[in-house]
């Protein structure tokens, strides 16, 4: 259905793949299952959804228009787009980063190393401690 949105017709006709995958989680559509880590993951259809469409374009940014036609709802507010994201970031844990661009929508980023949290460029998406960083800088960093 993404295929639909993104491609247009050309390549409407193509079957999605049976397995798609990405650092450490796994989606099986036959079965509509998700696997992160290793573990079994459940997911909504609607999130199972949104997943594949990310999985199926890794580091291309799709909007939330695009993320929800994908899922069946091109008709809900924008901002479900961003609920369903949270929950599946919560439910996904570090098996991937999924990543906001900002004004545009998200990303599946292939070039991120979930093992340890950087990101290409030496950002980092969370400090050891739990405090959110940005290229090495914490919270206690920025205000002296």
């Amino acid at each position: 259905m993404v295929r639909d949105v993104l491609a247009g017709p050309a390549q409407a006709q193509d079957a999605a793949p049976a397995e798609r995958a990405a650092g450490g989680l796994r989606l099986d559509s036959p079965g509509r299952r998700a696997m992160a880590d290793g573990q079994p993951v459940k997911l909504t259809a609607t999130e199972f959804a949104v997943l594949a469409a990310l999985l199926d374009h890794p580091g291309r940014v799709l909007s939330r228009r695009q993320l929800l036609a994908a899922a069946g709802r091109p008709a809900a507010a924008d901002r479900a787009a961003d609920v369903y994201v949270a929950q599946l970031r919560a439910k996904v844990r570090s098996a991937v980063l999924i990543r906001t661009v900002r004004g545009a929508g998200y990303t599946i980023d292939p070039a991120a190393n979930r093992d340890t949290g950087t990101i290409s460029g030496g950002q980092s998406r969370e400090h050891p401690g739990g405090r959110a960083t940005i290229g090495g800088a914490n919270s206690t960093d920025l205000r002296g």
